[in-house]
C-alpha cells in the first residue's frame, strides 16, 4: 500500500518518483514500490516503465496515466532504436545538480540523458560525485544530502564553470532532446534525434583520438556508451556539433588528422564514417568528403580496401572488409566462415568472400521491415548476456537456419542493429550451455604440478591477466567474475603456469585443478572445435524447434 502519495513535480524523473515514493512510505527499499507495480528493473535503469506498470502506479497513487508516462524517456523511445536509447541514457551513473536539488530534492529526467551535462538553469556543470568523494545516489537526491558523509548538495568549488560558448552548445542539446521541439540544426538544415545520433556515432569515428576544438590540450574520446562516462567524456556531442560549423573548413581540418592515426584506426575510422553518407540526406557531405579523399588518398594509410560508397563495384571482399560491411568483428566473419554461414575463396594471396553473399546474409538477417519497439538487438543481447554461453555467430547461424525470427528498422545497416523477440532470446540463453564460449576445460584432476610455477594473476573485466597475456576459463565465465571484475574492480587469484607454455594456467579448485586457456590460444578454430559448436547449436535447435511444436 502508498499511503502517502506525493504529487509528480513538472521534469521529474519516473526512477526518481519511485524513490520518493519509497522514502515518503516508509519503505526500507525501493525493490518494494518496484514490486508492487510490477516493474521491470532493466527497463527503470533507462527510465522506462510499461504500460501495465504504469496503469497499477496510476491505481496506487491516483494520478493520471498521461501525467505519470511523461515521466519517463518514453517520448525519447520512440523516436529512436534501441541500441541509440542505449547509448543516449545513464544507465550507471547518477548525475544531479548540487543548485536544483538544494532547492528541490527531487530527481530529473533530463538528468538521465548522456548529453545533459549543463544544468540549463544554474548554468554549472552536473556533478555525479559528493565533495567528500563518495559517488552520489539516487537516495542522497531524494533526501537531499549525502548518505555516506550526510553533507547537504553544494557545488564542487574547484569546479571551473562552462563558458558562454558550452553553455550555448548545451541549448542546442536540450532543445533536441528535453523540449517538444525534438531537432538541432546540423549542416544548414534541422534534423532530429534519430538522425543526431546517427550523425554522431559515425562522426565520432572520424573524431575519435583527436585533438579537441573545444577543450586544448585533449583528446577526444567516445565514452558515450555503457552509461559510465564523466561529463568531460560526454562533450563528444559537443565536438561533433563543432566538426560541422563553419563547414567544410574544419570537417576538413578533421579529415587532414586521420593522417596521424595507425593504418588499421584509419581503416575503421573510413569505413564506419562511410556508412553515414549512404543515407542521401548527407550529399553535400558526400561531396566534399569524396573530393577529398579523392585528392588525399595517395598521402592517407588507409589499407587498400573499397570505399562503402562504391563497395557494389567489388566481387569479393576481404574479411576485413566484410566485418565493416556487416558491423561486426573480423572474428565473428573468421568464425563464420569456419561453420560454413560464409564460404571463403583464394584471390591472389588472400582468403575473401563474395559480396553477394554477404549481402544475402545481411538481407537474410535483417528480417521484416517494422517498427522494433518492444523488441531486443543483437548489439542489445551482446550486452544483456556477456559470454553466457551463446555468441554473435551462434545466434545468425540460428537466424539462417530459420529458427529465430528477425526484424529491423528500415535504416538497419549492421548485424548488431537486427532485433529479436526477447521470449525467444530468453530461452535460447536458457538451454544454450556455456561450453560454447570453448575456452576453457575441467580435465586437470589428477594433474602432476613439478615443472609449474606459482604466481599471482589478476581477475578483470577482460579475464584473467598474467605477464601479458589474457585467459579466461568456462567455470569463471559461468559465474560472472568478470563482469564482476568490471563492475567492482580487480582482484587477485594464485595460479600454476610453466614459463616455456604461456597458452594455458592452472587454476586451484575444490576438485582439483581447472585450466585456463590464453584467449587468442584458439584463434583458428580447428576441426574438432568446429565439430563440437556445431553439435551445441544443432541441440539448441532442436530444442527450440520442439519447444515451437508443442
Amino acid at each position: 500500500m502508498l499511503l502517502i502519495r506525493p504529487k509528480p513535480q513538472d521534469g521529474e524523473s519516473m526512477i526518481g518518483y519511485l524513490y520518493r515514493l519509497t522514502e515518503e512510505n516508509g519503505y526500507p527499499s525501493v525493490s518494494q514500490v518496484k514490486h508492487l507495480i510490477q516493474a521491470d528493473k532493466r527497463e527503470l535503469e533507462r527510465n522506462l516503465l510499461n504500460e501495465r506498470s504504469i496503469s497499477r502506479l496510476g491505481q496506487y497513487t491516483g494520478y493520471n496515466e498521461i501525467e505519470l508516462v511523461n515521466m519517463t524517456s518514453q517520448d525519447l523511445r520512440v523516436l529512436i532504436h534501441g541500441h541509440q536509447y542505449n547509448q543516449l541514457i545513464l544507465r550507471q551513473r547518477v548525475q544531479y545538480c548540487p543548485l536544483c536539488v538544494q532547492e528541490m530534492p527531487v530527481h530529473r529526467k533530463s538528468w538521465c540523458l548522456s548529453a545533459i551535462n549543463i544544468c540549463p538553469v544554474h548554468h554549472i556543470w552536473l556533478q555525479s560525485g559528493c565533495i567528500c568523494g563518495q559517488i552520489i545516489n539516487l537516495h542522497s537526491i531524494i533526501k537531499g544530502y549525502c548518505m555516506y558523509c550526510e553533507t547537504r548538495m553544494q557545488q564542487f568549488s574547484n569546479e571551473n564553470d562552462p563558458d558562454k560558448h558550452l553553455i550555448d552548445l548545451q541549448y542546442e542539446l536540450s532543445r533536441l532532446f528535453v523540449t517538444s521541439s525534438k531537432k538541432i540544426h546540423i549542416l544548414s538544415q534541422e534534423i532530429g534525434v534519430a538522425e543526431f545520433l546517427a550523425v554522431v556515432k559515425h562522426s565520432l569515428s572520424l573524431l575519435h583520438d583527436i585533438p579537441s576544438c573545444i577543450s586544448e590540450g585533449t583528446q577526444i574520446r567516445d565514452l558515450t556508451s555503457k552509461g559510465k562516462h564523466s561529463y568531460k567524456s560526454c562533450l563528444s556531442y559537443f565536438e561533433v556539433i563543432e566538426m560541422y560549423r563553419d563547414f567544410p573548413n574544419r570537417f576538413i581540418r578533421v579529415l587532414k588528422e586521420q593522417k596521424s592515426k595507425t593504418p588499421s584506426a584509419q581503416t575503421i575510422a573510413k569505413y564506419n564514417f562511410e556508412k553515414l553518407l549512404l543515407d542521401p540526406t548527407w550529399h553535400q557531405l558526400k561531396q566534399v568528403y569524396s573530393n577529398f579523399m579523392k585528392d588525399a588518398k595517395p598521402n592517407w594509410n588507409v589499407r587498400a580496401t573499397p570505399s562503402m560508397l562504391n563497395i557494389s563495384s567489388y566481387q569479393y571482399l576481404s574479411k576485413t572488409a566484410a566485418s565493416h560491411f556487416l558491423g561486426v568483428a573480423k572474428e565473428t566473419v573468421n568464425k563464420m566462415a569456419r561453420i560454413g554461414i560464409l564460404h571463403e575463396k583464394d584471390i591472389g594471396f588472400e582468403k575473401k568472400v563474395a559480396l553477394d553473399e554477404i549481402q544475402r546474409l545481411l538481407i537474410k538477417c535483417k528480417g521484416d521491415q517494422k517498427n522494433c519497439t518492444g523488441r531486443i538487438s543483437l548489439r542489445d543481447i551482446v550486452q544483456m548476456y556477456p559470454k553466457r554461453g551463446l555468441d554473435v555467430t551462434g545466434i545468425i547461424k540460428l537466424v539462417v537456419d530459420g529458427v529465430l525470427q528477425t526484424a529491423s528498422e528500415l535504416t538497419c545497416d549492421s548485424l548488431m542493429n537486427v532485433t529479436f523477440d526477447r521470449s525467444e532470446i530468453d530461452y535460447c540463453f536458457e538451454v544454450a550451455f556455456v561450453c560454447l564460449s570453448l575456452r576453457g576445460e575441467n580435465k586437470m584432476k589428477n594433474a602432476l604440478l613439478n615443472e609449474f610455477q606459482m604466481r599471482l594473476a589478476s581477475v578483470t573485466g577482460q579475464g584473467i591477466v598474467f605477464n601479458g597475456n589474457v585467459y579466461t576459463n568456462v567455470r569463471m565465465v559461468s559465474n560472472q567474475w568478470f563482469e564482476a571484475a568490471e563492475k567492482n574492480g580487480e582482484w587477485f587469484i594464485p595460479v600454476l603456469y610453466k614459463p616455456e607454455n604461456p597458452d594455458f594456467l592452472l587454476l586451484y579448485d575444490m576438485d582439483g585443478l581447472e585450466v585456463a586457456s590464453a584467449v587468442d590460444a584458439h584463434e583458428e578454430m580447428d576441426k574438432e572445435i568446429v565439430n563440437a559448436y556445431l553439435e551445441t547449436i544443432n541441440d539448441l535447435k532442436d530444442r527450440i524447434i520442439k519447444r515451437k511444436d508443442s
